[in-house]
Parts: structure tokens; C-alpha cells; sequence
């Protein structure tokens, strides 16, 4: 849970930035060292806004990587009940906990993804300010800006798994790897027997 609402405050500083980008040089009665005040500001925030995810990043990736571990572990026993050992009312039931399960990787990996579309809209609204006619100090803060703004906003699991939705599927991927694997060795069969 706390993975997600940070990200979600990254989200939305992102986009609050971009609305911020989107309105540099727009006001004609604003003077030129005024503008070149609130470029420095939004430059500012996004460094602060990428120290935040610096600072998040270790403490998010080992949360999620022992996430990521325990459910593609229960995804894997569960769909070997389901596929072995399970009636339909065990079905159902372990169908709705399955679905429980992905809730809790799910909304993360989301919005990793929707953070890495923000870093690229902020990008794009950076070019896209009202720039052509400012003197020479504004261009080069802003193409210093948008050098920086390039830089993803990307958490990974244990530093290994980028979190993104592929990864959420990748874990459903990993529960029928754990099935095969029941099958090959006759698993399921030495474990009804007992």
C-alpha cells in the first residue's frame, strides 16, 4: 500500500510540474527575469522530485521484491490446487483469492508505468513551452531542464525486476512455470498418494 501511494504522489508532482512548464512565458505582462524565476523553480522541484524517488527507491524495491516472491509463489500453488487437487467450490474460492493477490502487485505496477508516461509528457511539454523568443540564459536553463527531465523515473524489485505491468504478467507467467514443473516431476500425483 505504501508503495503505491508514493507513487502516486510522484504522479501527481509530475503532473502538477507539467502544468506549471506548460504556463512558462504564457502571461505577457510577466517580464523576462520574472519567467526565468519560474523555470528555475519548476528545475528545482524536478530535482527535488528526483531525490524523492532516489530516496524511496531501496526501501520501494525491497518491499516489492518480497511482494513479487511471495505472490508468484502462491500463484503457483494455487493454480496447482486448481489444476490437481481442486473441486469446484475450491475452485471458486481459490479463483477469488488469486484475483485478491494480483490486487496487490497490480496497482503499483500501474502506476510505475503511468510514472514513466509523465516523465515523457513532461519532456514533451518542456519543448513544447513558449521558448522561441527567449533570451539566451532562459534557453540554455531549459535545455539543461530537459536533459534532466529525460532521465526515467524507473523502481526495480530486489534491483533486478523493472516494476512495470509486463512484470505484474510475468508473475502469472511464473505460476504456470511452478504447474509445469508439478507435472514433469509427477508432483502432484506423489502428493496424492499421501
Amino acid at each position: 500500500m505504501c508503495p503505491t501511494i508514493f507513487g502516486i504522489k510522484i504522479r501527481l508532482h509530475l503532473d502538477l510540474l507539467k502544468q506549471r512548464i506548460e504556463k512558462l512565458r504564457m502571461d505577457d505582462a510577466i517580464t523576462e527575469d520574472e519567467s526565468y524565476t519560474k523555470l528555475v523553480g519548476c528545475i528545482k522541484d524536478h530535482k527535488i522530485i528526483m531525490e524523492y524517488c532516489n530516496i524511496l527507491r531501496p526501501l520501494i524495491s525491497r518491499i516489492i521484491f518480497v511482494q513479487f516472491i511471495m505472490v508468484g509463489i502462491i500463484f503457483g500453488l494455487c493454480m496447482t490446487n486448481l489444476f490437481f487437487f481442486a473441486d469446484m467450490w475450491t475452485c471458486i474460492s481459490t479463483m477469488s483469492y488469486i484475483f485478491g493477490c494480483i490486487f496487490q502487485t497490480f496497482p503499483f505496477c500501474y502506476i510505475c508505468n503511468m510514472m514513466e508516461d509523465a516523465v515523457s509528457d513532461l519532456t514533451l511539454s518542456i519543448f513544447q513551452s513558449n521558448w522561441l523568443g527567449a533570451p539566451r540564459r532562459y534557453k540554455s536553463s531549459l535545455l539543461y531542464f530537459m536533459h534532466q527531465s529525460q532521465q526515467p523515473i524507473k523502481f526495480t524489485a530486489g534491483s533486478i525486476f523493472e516494476i512495470s505491468l509486463a512484470t505484474n504478467i510475468n508473475l502469472a507467467k511464473f505460476a504456470f512455470t511452478v504447474v509445469t514443473i508439478v507435472q514433469q516431476f509427477n508432483l502432484a500425483e506423489k502428493l496424492d498418494r499421501k
